[in-house]
């Protein structure tokens, strides 16, 4: 017995001492429900025999119990029911599989692959009954039990000076104690903070990347990236969606890859409603009617999750994102008026609340809470002035509210209004006749407003307190909006079925695209991303798409874990897996396998094969990682002999070998083999070592050689060339003694 003791001590001794670390392998041979607890987010990708490739984003809140886990999970993307329930346990094989209901809607089976619980990272393959629907999903941890969570940013995506709001829970009360950080601009200077909300300043050299918030508790992370790659979509027609009725306002979901449109009642009988158009393919994906009443403003909520439209006659409609259902009504006062309004409904960029202009002569603006489904204030208007357009500085701290002279006595303007209490603040200034839609740039620094019967739309610039106007080539602009990158401003004129595109610099117009005859434009929305422009067109029944951009989607499959990114930036999957470019871009992709994993190739499309996509059209590739280690189990991600001997997957010694193994040996073949190899051998010596205190002494003593130099690289290599400048003294001393 004592002969084979010492056998096994001396191979797990040198097999530790040459490979490092071993693989994430199970602590016990008795399966462990490993610590999932936390929110973790990221995306997902598939095929459906039905609808083809199938991609989105996910989060679900994980609490721990005896069996397994269990929690709340949503879905965003190429989806049908959104909200669910995820459970999960460990069977006898150690691997972690479960559910996700989401009645009505078809039920989902998922199965992690890989795991690694201490970097926070997963990987894992989901089917759906009935539809035979499969696919694969990654995730990342975001946050920790305790600790504070974001749950949205607004807007997803700007350049450097941009204002983000930042939604979620348990940040700091004291300003100071929250640190936001974006993805190479480092920290943000916070303008405004709350438990819940703090409104902060995309950063200079800030890239494409994860957003973090740091409070003395603990760290969370954005469940998306943030995108800087935001632009001016190229100014020309690219397609039609056909939406049937009359089209009157239009918005984007916020991962730019919906458009909803409000259609309004049409002669007789003839129910308005919202149709969804899909941006990918300039299709309607689903239409809905609402009755009684007139569709026509429309915002989707910064979270993803719900659309809310307001309908004259009716109040506030609110609808589930994915499928475009009615939920619930706000009765309010809104509509009847003889002017378009496409931009009577607005929401603030905390989501937490909505503003509403009636189109009244004498009309309103009421202020609803969406939790308590209530109106909690409202501003009465004089008795010849029609509330019109409403939009909401990026600061959340104050509204501009196009008015309408009613005599057309040329008494037009904008007011100023607090989105809370509803109340006048200063910083009123004139307008053109009839002033119908409002537009923010992303820095807060300029409005934007288009002058119906005027034909000109007027620049103000908060700086100087100072305004210009300047025409535009289209005849009666409406509905107006400003690109997420900030340079320009689009405006769809009615009579003019064109959309002119100005400069935010100057407020002078920089090009014009054309619409089909009688489009008769009046609500526009450009994406969250800046690559597409949708115009709800009220003449001809459709939704005009400008822009020339086409759709890179990313699968991953494979039991390993890993990201890819692409150049130009806007692939980040991880959390960004499907993006947009301009069409004739060249687009190189690099997969990057997590620790413990390989990236095996490419498959999809034909350009894919080389990792390198002209965008021509639509492209879909899909990366294969994986994994070099067994099926995940308890351990997930630990070292079978290092974790025997030093007790903890967690130990710092530990950690030192894993981070040996993932740079030295799985970046080479031969050191991959290596490593498959001291899986097969490790575990039954693991199990071995582990409860006996003299052999772990005994490994730990072997193991403190590798650990100290793994820890102390420069040290080391001087002291293993004082050894042999010593050696090689001794050997010429020698040689002139003989």
């Amino acid at each position: 017995m004592k002969s084979l003791r010492t056998r096994a001590a001396a191979l797990a001794l040198g097999l530790a001492t040459i490979a490092g670390c071993g693989g994430g392998g199970a602590e016990s041979t008795a399966p462990v429900v490993p610590d999932l607890s936390g929110v973790w987010a990221g995306s997902w990708q598939g095929s459906d025999p039905a609808l083809g490739l199938v991609t989105g984003t996910w989060e679900a809140s994980i609490a721990r119990n005896d069996s397994g886990a269990t929690g709340t999970a949503t879905l965003l993307g190429d989806v049908d029911c959104m909200d669910g329930v995820v459970e999960g346990a460990v069977d006898a094989a150690g691997l972690v599989s479960g559910t996700y209901l989401r009645a009505p809607c078809q039920l989902n089976r998922w199965t992690l692959t890989a795991v690694d619980v201490a970097a926070g990272t997963a990987t894992g393959a989901w089917t759906q009954d009935g539809s035979n629907a499969s696919g694969t999903f990654t995730g990342t941890r975001i946050a920790v039990p305790g600790g504070p969570r974001i749950a949205f940013l607004n807007p997803p995506g700007g350049t450097p000076g941009a204002i983000v709001t930042i939604v979620g829970e348990s940040f700091a009360p004291a300003a100071a104690d929250n640190l936001v950080a974006f993805t190479g601009g480092g920290s943000a200077p916070l303008l405004s903070s709350t438990t819940s909300t703090l409104v902060t300043v995309v950063p200079a050299a800030t890239s494409t990347g994860p957003v973090a918030v740091t409070t003395p508790s603990a760290r969370a992370q954005a469940p998306r990236a943030f995108e800087t790659e935001v632009r001016t979509a190229v100014p020309v027609l690219t397609g039609t969606a056909s939406v049937g009725g009359q089209p009157a306002g239009v918005a984007f979901s916020p991962d730019s890859r919906k458009a909803y449109v409000a259609r309004r009642a049409g002669p007789g009988a003839t129910p308005g409603g919202v149709s969804l158009v899909s941006s990918t393919s300039d299709g309607v994906s689903f239409a809905t009617d609402i009755a009684p009443g007139s569709p026509e403003s429309i915002v989707a909520s910064p979270d993803g999750k719900r659309v809310y439209v307001a309908v004259a006659g009716n109040g506030v409609v609110a609808l589930d994102a994915a499928l475009i259902k009615p939920l619930f009504t706000i009765p309010v006062a809104f509509g009847g008026g003889a002017i378009d309004n496409p931009q009577g409904l607005a929401q603030t960029p905390d989501g937490r609340r909505l503003l509403v202009s009636d189109n009244r002569p004498g009309g309103t603006v009421q202020v609803i809470d969406i939790a308590s489904r209530t109106v909690v204030a409202a501003l009465t208007m004089g008795a010849g002035e029609i509330p019109l357009g409403v939009a909401v500085h990026p600061d959340g701290q104050r509204a501009y509210v196009a008015v309408a002279d009613a005599t057309l006595s040329r008494l037009d303007k904008v007011v100023v209004v607090d989105p809370a209490s509803a109340a006048l603040l200063p910083g009123a200034f004139a307008v053109g006749q009839r002033p119908v839609g409002v537009a923010v740039t992303p820095d807060g620094a300029q409005v934007f407003v288009s002058n119906q019967l005027d034909d000109t739309v007027t620049r103000h610039e908060f700086a100087t307190d100072s305004s210009s106007t300047a025409p535009v080539g289209g005849r009666a602009p409406t509905g107006i909006a400003a690109s997420p990158d900030g340079t320009s401003v689009y405006v769809a004129s009615r009579d003019g079925d064109s959309v002119s595109v100005l400069s935010a610099a100057s407020g002078f117009e920089s090009a014009r695209v054309l619409l089909a005859s009688g489009a008769a434009p009046t609500g526009i929305a450009v994406a969250p991303d800046g690559r597409k422009t949708y115009t709800a067109d009220a003449g001809a029944g459709t939704a005009s798409a400008i822009g020339g951009a086409f759709t890179l989607s990313i699968a991953r499959a494979g039991t390993g874990i890993g990201t890819v990114t692409s150049q130009p930036a806007g692939v980040a999957c991880g959390t960004v897996c499907q993006a947009s470019f301009d069409a004739a871009t060249v687009i190189d992709l690099v997969a990057i396998p997590s620790s413990g994993s390989i990236f095996t190739g490419w498959s999809g499309d034909a350009d894919c094969a080389d990792a390198r996509v002209t965008m021509s059209g639509n492209v879909a590739c899909t990366a294969t990682f994986a994994s070099v280690e067994p099926a995940p189990s308890a351990g997930f991600g630990g070292c079978f002999i290092a974790t025997a001997a030093y007790g903890s997957a967690m130990a710092p010694e530990v950690s030192r070998l894993r981070a040996f193994r993932d740079r030295y040996l799985l970046g080479n073949a031969a050191g991959r083999a290596f490593v498959r190899t001291y899986y097969a051998l490790s575990p039954p010596l693991a199990d071995f070592i582990r409860p006996r205190e003299s052999l772990r002494r005994i490994v730990r003593a072997g193991l403190w050689p590798v650990v100290w130099t793994i820890a102390h690289p420069a040290e080391a290599l001087a002291g293993l060339l004082a050894s042999g400048a010593f050696a090689l003294a001794l050997v010429v001393r020698r040689r002139r003694a003989n």
